[in-house]
């Protein structure tokens, strides 16, 4: 399961991510993140990119 909250992180002030369940059977194992500006997305890939360094992920605007 995947879920989390993400606060002052590329732009995001304050995002709480709804609990993407995957399948154990392996066939299900596929979540789509719909967001409707570009915004979220690059930010979310970039906490995604640090989460996988891990490295702590910082905000340039907030």
């Amino acid at each position: 399961m995947l879920k989390g909250t993400f606060q002052n992180c590329y732009g995001l002030s304050d995002f709480h991510m709804q609990d993407i369940p995957f399948a154990s059977n392996g066939k299900e194992n596929r979540a789509v993140i719909y967001a409707p500006n570009g915004i979220m997305k690059s930010s979310l890939a970039k906490v995604f990119d640090d989460i996988s360094k891990k490295k702590k992920s910082s905000d340039r605007i907030f």
